[in-house]
C-alpha cells in the first residue's frame, strides 16, 4: 500500500515534466512540418530523347531543334536546355499541345501566357524572364538584375544569384509578383535564401522565407512593408545577414542568420553557379555524344547481319572442266578485239553467280 502512494507521489510530482516534454515534442514536430511542408514537390520526369520509347507517368521530351517538337501530344514536359533559337518567336505553334504541363528552362515566348503550365523549372542557366505557372522553382540560376513581374502561385528560388547588379537598383535580389488582372494566380508561398519578395498589396499567403523582409510598391516606390503587413500570413520566416531595424509583427516569426549577400560570399556563390552550369552543359554533351553513339551501333549491327546474311548463301563454284568448256565456246565467237575476251569470262561468271544467289 505504502509503494502505491509513492508511485503516485512520484507521477503528479513528474507529470508537469511530462507534459512539458510532450509540448516541446510537439512544437518540434509543428515547426518540422512548417518548414518542409511549403516545399514543391515537383513531379518526377522521365526524360527521353526524339525516337526513345515513352516510358513512365510523366515522359518528358529533351528538345534540342525544332523538328522534335513536331509531335508533342504524346509528352507531358518539355526540357529546352540544350535548344538554341535566334528568334523565340520560331515556336510558332508548337507549343499548342493541351498535354503539356511540366516546362524545363523553357525560352520566354508570349504564347506561354495563353497556356496554363502548372511546373515551371529553371535550372543552372541564366534567367532573362520568368514564364507564367503555378508551382515556378529556381536552382542553380544566375537571373537578369531585372526580371519583369513572376505570375505564379508558388514560387521557389534557391542557390541563384543577380549576375550584375545595377547601382541604380536599390533592391537587387527582390522578385516582383503580379497581384492584379495581369495574373491568373494569387501567390501563396515563396521560399529563397538569397531573393526577397515585392508586392503590390496586402494578401493572404500560407508561407514566406526569404533573405529580407518583404518590400512594397507605394506610388510606383519600393518601401518596407509595415509591420502589421504579416498578419495575412501564416508563416514568417527572413534569412539574413544582419537582424532587420524593424521586425515583421507576426507571432510565428523567426529569423535565421545566413550569408553576407552583398560582401564575402558572393565569389562563392557565383563560381558554385558558373561551375553548375558547367556541369550541366558537359552532361548535355555526354548524353548527345551516347546517343549517337549507340545511332552507330545499331547501324554496325545492322551490317553485321548482311554479312552473315551473304555469308549463309551458297555461291555456285565453277570446276576447271566448266571453264574450260566456257573458254572453248567463247573462243569460236567473232571478235575482233580479243582483249575483250577476259571481259566477256567475267560476265559470264558474274551471271552464274547471282543465278546462284536468286536460287
Amino acid at each position: 500500500m505504502n509503494s502505491k502512494r509513492i508511485g503516485v507521489f512520484w507521477l503528479l510530482l513528474l507529470e508537469p515534466l511530462c507534459l512539458h516534454k510532450v509540448f516541446f515534442i510537439k512544437n518540434l514536430i509543428m515547426d518540422f512540418v512548417k518548414n518542409t511542408m511549403q516545399l514543391i514537390n515537383f513531379p518526377t520526369i522521365t526524360w527521353l530523347n526524339k525516337g526513345e520509347t515513352i516510358t513512365g507517368d510523366h515522359p518528358g521530351l529533351i528538345v534540342r531543334s525544332l523538328s522534335d517538337l513536331e509531335d508533342v501530344d504524346k509528352y507531358y514536359a518539355l526540357d529546352f536546355t540544350e535548344i538554341r533559337l535566334s528568334n523565340p518567336n520560331d515556336l510558332g505553334n508548337y507549343l499548342e499541345s493541351k498535354s503539356i504541363g511540366y516546362l524545363r528552362n523553357p525560352i520566354w515566348n508570349r504564347r506561354f501566357a495563353i497556356r496554363k503550365i502548372n511546373w515551371v523549372e529553371y535550372e543552372g542557366i541564366h534567367v532573362y524572364g520568368i514564364i507564367p505557372g503555378k508551382n515556378i522553382k529556381i536552382n542553380d540560376c544566375s537571373l537578369r538584375d531585372y526580371i519583369s513581374p513572376v505570375c505564379c502561385k508558388n514560387l521557389e528560388i534557391f542557390n541563384s544569384f543577380c549576375d550584375d547588379p545595377d547601382v541604380n537598383n536599390r533592391n537587387p535580389h527582390t522578385l516582383e509578383v503580379y497581384n492584379n488582372s495581369n495574373c491568373k494566380y494569387k501567390i501563396r508561398s515563396f521560399k529563397s535564401d538569397w531573393y526577397g519578395l515585392c508586392l503590390h498589396e496586402s494578401i493572404e499567403m500560407d508561407y514566406y522565407e526569404g533573405a529580407k523582409i518583404i518590400q512594397l510598391i507605394l506610388n510606383g516606390k519600393n518601401r518596407p512593408a509595415p509591420t502589421d503587413f504579416y498578419q495575412k500570413i501564416k508563416t514568417v520566416r527572413i534569412n539574413g545577414y544582419y537582424p532587420n531595424t524593424v521586425d515583421p509583427n507576426h507571432p510565428d516569426y523567426k529569423f535565421t542568420r545566413s550569408f553576407d549577400l552583398n560582401h564575402y560570399d558572393r565569389p562563392a556563390v557565383m563560381r558554385k553557379i558558373i561551375q553548375r552550369m558547367i556541369d550541366v552543359s558537359t552532361n548535355s554533351k555526354i548524353q548527345s555524344l551516347n546517343s549517337q553513339l549507340q545511332s552507330l551501333n545499331s547501324k554496325i549491327e545492322s551490317l553485321n547481319s548482311q554479312v552473315r546474311s551473304l555469308d549463309s548463301k551458297v555461291i555456285h563454284q565453277i570446276d576447271l572442266d566448266e571453264l574450260k568448256s566456257t573458254i572453248a565456246n567463247l573462243k569460236k565467237v567473232n571478235i575482233a578485239n580479243r582483249e575483250l575476251l577476259p571481259i566477256d569470262i567475267r560476265e559470264y561468271i558474274f551471271a552464274k553467280i547471282n543465278v546462284s544467289l536468286q536460287g
